[in-house]
């Protein structure tokens, strides 16, 4: 068997796994997109701390996109100690499939799921009105204003523009 041949049933295999077990399905799906309809309409107020015309939605897609690619990855590892516990890995590689191959699909089996999850996050913060576009941007500006290259980035910014603002609500 090839490289490409075993990591695509290794691939088709963990996904099966996946759809198997509603718990993780649940989730990995519907809690970011629950987190993102009932935090960013409850906590739409905050979006003015942040300075005139900053969506908290905006934020908090930010962050939900984040922490789901977290989650991902600590429910990964998980799976990795259950297939080791359960005998699984031993059994794989005692087959004549490509090691390197084990660990790539895998790897392509959690990155399929992320990427549909952010997907799934994105279309729905387009919804709400986040727009991609500006996100793409603002991304990219800060890889090419990073500070090691000499010049701060969004981040630096954000929080030196903060400063301020801070101390003045803690004052009034």
């Amino acid at each position: 068997m090839s490289f490409l041949s075993d990591s695509f049933h290794l691939f088709i295999r963990w996904m099966k796994k996946l759809v198997r077990n509603p718990i993780l399905i649940f989730f990995s799906l519907f809690q970011p997109v629950i987190f993102l309809v009932l935090f960013t309409q409850l906590f739409n107020k905050f979006g003015a701390l942040l300075g005139p015309g900053v969506s908290y939605t905006v934020f908090a897609t930010a962050g939900i996109v984040l922490q789901n690619a977290f989650s991902s990855a600590f429910q990964s590892g998980t799976a990795v100690v259950d297939d080791i516990r359960s005998g699984f890995l031993t059994k794989i590689l005692a087959t004549p499939v490509n090691r390197t191959a084990i660990l790539f699909g895998r790897i392509l089996s959690d990155v399929f799921r992320v990427v549909v999850q952010t997907v799934i996050i994105l279309v729905l913060a387009y919804a709400l009105g986040v727009f991609l576009r500006l996100a793409f941007q603002d991304t990219c500006s800060s890889f090419l204003q990073w500070p090691p290259l000499g010049s701060p980035g969004p981040a630096y910014r954000l929080l030196l523009d903060l400063g301020p603002k801070v101390r003045r609500l803690s004052l009034e």
